[in-house]
């Protein structure tokens, strides 16, 4: 049997994997009132992935090695019943005294 396109499915896409954000405030704000520093912070993974329309599969670094069904070299291929990859998201104040 010949291969056809048909099997064959755009494995292009973007991700935003991993976003730290971090804000340091003037010390000048804090004069005189016994806190020599400060910052905020913001970190996520997993904000953002763009795939084309006939992707119907997850995210494309997904691997299903779990059951054995699949070898190590099968990157993207899975079912279409996988669940989006984790997103995680955090903040956080740092005070210096």
């Amino acid at each position: 049997t010949d291969v056809t396109s048909n099997y064959l499915a755009d494995g292009s896409f973007w991700k935003l994997r991993e976003l730290t954000l971090i804000y340091d405030f003037p010390a000048s704000i804090f004069k005189g009132k016994g806190i020599k520093g400060a910052s905020i912070g913001f970190t996520g993974r997993n904000l953002f992935m763009w795939l084309p329309k006939s992707n119907q599969w997850t995210d494309p670094e997904f691997t299903a090695n779990g059951n054995n069904s699949y070898t190590g070299n099968a990157v993207g291929l899975s079912t279409a019943f996988n669940q989006p990859p984790t997103r995680f998201m955090g903040a956080n104040v740092t005070l210096n005294f």
